[in-house]
């Protein structure tokens, strides 16, 4: 046989081999056998992670033949949210499982700076902090929460929300509303970020507002010639940060002060904090003789409630006025005037501050008013009230002396030293007093407040006479003053005061002489004179 031919047979007889073994592959593949399933239909990735391309962690079937297939998990997206096919390729099989991406991952949030130092009125913000976001989804919001400190109020809202979802979609940076810290403090600011699946991470930061401490010293100080001053009575100190400073930090500088020589003086104050920051004041030192001082505080040209004043004859003076004006000194008298109610005899009436000392607060009223009575409630025109002892009383004079004690707290016994600075006493000029002639005419008016410190009767009219004596209550040779007005039940122990805030003396009641009826004042000069008699000193202010 041809050698030809016989290569031509072998290689048909290699056809049909590889027909009979590809129709048996077929068929093989086709076979129950050779057949898988799928064992995950549906699962769950968290994003960021990629899916599976392994053909067992989707497939059942012999162990030898499931190897054997090809997995397609490019349409899956393990960046973004959603539900994508995942396809496995097994023979003449094409078997499609679900892979749902998740989202349960927390932004990560970074920060540069976790302890800033910044001062009052700086401003804050994303940027400013350095603060850097990172998550698969969409940033949803920012929260500055729980901004706090365990000293100050923030001034700030506890919860302020950024919406961040279109600046993040865009690529812009995440610089939010800015932030300012009104007041020095150490802060806590926690900041929370959430995605659109409500995922949320804190970040909490540290923030010191610096300030340096805060210096209270008055405007001025008032001296007379001669007078030691304590400056450390008068002046303060205190920190945001730093909880122990006190008087006694503060550094004075009185280099260029000359107590005893005329004169407007600069002295320096000073103060420094444990981080180094300092704070300084200078306030104007007044150096004059007692009765210019006085003069000042008469005028209103000084004020105790803003200024230090010192070694004055009556530093809670309530002073004169230029302009007479009655109805103006009835309203600005308030703070001389009390009402004086007698639980004993249920009645009440009226009385006024006559004089302020380092120990008491001395009150003057009609000895009718309190009777027999050695206590009385005493309320003041801002509806403060407190016990007061009656220390003197006399029937003939019908004057009466109510003290009242004065401590560093204050009870329903005393008053309260800081409490003190509200009060005042009458303006007493006994040389205008003495000037007056008996027929003056002058106008005059008062005030009563009730058990509240509202104001309930008020009522001007003029001297008729300064100074008369008249048989009043069976008491002879009594000396009074006669007055216009029509007091009524409770107005007794009032302060007249003329149209430019001086006092003339006390309101008393009514008496008969020669068949008329009179309303009758307490002369200045016999309130004045009983004073004396009872403390052994003058209450001569001008």
């Amino acid at each position: 046989m041809p050698k030809t031919k016989k290569k031509f047979q072998l290689f048909l007889a290699i056809i049909g081999m590889l027909t009979l073994l590809g129709i048996g592959l077929i068929f093989f593949l086709k076979s129950p056998f050779f057949k898988v399933e799928l064992s995950i239909k549906e699962s769950h990735l968290e994003i960021g992670t990629q899916a599976s391309t392994k053909p067992d962690y989707y497939l059942d079937g012999a162990r030898w033949c499931v190897p054997l297939s090809h997995v397609d998990a490019s349409a899956v997206k393990h960046t973004k949210v959603g539900r994508y096919p995942v396809y496995i390729y097994h023979g003449f099989q094409k078997l499609t499982s679900y892979v749902n991406v998740t989202d349960s991952t927390a932004p990560v949030v970074s920060c540069d700076v976790k302890n800033k130092t910044i001062v009052p009125g700086e401003t804050i913000s994303v940027k400013s902090l350095g603060l850097n976001v990172k998550d698969y989804s969409d940033i949803e919001s920012m929260k500055f929460t729980k901004i706090s400190s365990t000293k100050f109020y923030t001034g700030l809202p506890e919860e302020e929300t950024i919406d961040m979802r279109e600046a993040y979609r865009k690529g812009i940076p995440m610089e939010a509303e800015e932030f300012q810290f009104a007041y020095g403090g150490i802060y806590t600011l926690t900041i929370s970020v959430s995605d659109i699946f409500h995922n949320t991470s804190e970040i909490t930061l540290n923030l010191k507002v610096e300030e340096p401490p805060v210096l209270e010293i008055p405007n001025d100080f008032y001296v007379a010639f001669g007078e030691q001053i304590d400056f450390s009575e008068y002046i303060d100190v205190w920190d945001f940060i730093t909880d122990d400073m006190d008087v006694d930090d503060i550094e004075i500088d009185t280099s260029q002060l000359k107590p005893s020589t005329a004169g407007t003086y600069p002295v320096s104050f000073s103060a420094t904090d444990d981080y180094g920051l300092t704070a300084t004041k200078t306030a104007n030192v007044h150096v004059s003789s007692q009765d210019a001082l006085q003069e000042l505080l008469n005028s209103h040209a000084i004020n105790l409630t803003t200024n230090a004043i010192i070694g004055a004859k009556n530093p809670y003076d309530s002073g004169y006025y230029d302009t007479e004006n009655i109805e103006f000194i009835q309203n600005i008298m308030l703070p001389c005037i009390v009402n004086i109610e007698n639980d004993a005899l249920s009645t009440f009436g009226s009385g006024f501050i006559i004089e302020i000392n380092d120990a008491f607060v001395t009150i003057a009223t009609n000895e009718h008013v309190i009777s027999k009575d050695l206590t009385v409630d005493v309320t003041f025109f801002d509806a403060l009230s407190c016990n007061g002892a009656v220390v003197a009383a006399s029937p003939e004079r019908d004057i009466a002396f109510i003290r009242i004690p004065i401590d560093d707290k204050g009870s329903n016994v005393s008053l309260a030293r800081e409490y003190i600075r509200k009060l005042r006493t009458v303006h007493i000029n006994k040389r205008y007093w003495d000037s007056l002639a008996d027929n003056c005419g002058i106008t005059i008016g008062y005030n009563c407040i009730d058990n509240k410190g509202k104001i309930w009767q008020t009522s001007t009219g003029h001297i008729i006479e300064k100074e008369a004596v008249r048989d009043w209550n069976h008491y002879k040779d009594l000396n009074e003053t006669i007055i216009s007005m029509t007091p009524v039940a409770g107005s007794s122990g009032s302060a007249l005061f003329d149209g430019y805030g001086r006092l003339v003396g006390m309101i008393r009641g009514y008496t008969e002489y020669d068949g008329y009826r009179e309303t009758v004042a307490v002369p200045l000069s016999e309130i004045l004179n009983y004073f004396e008699i009872v403390f052994k000193y003058k209450i001569h202010y001008m």
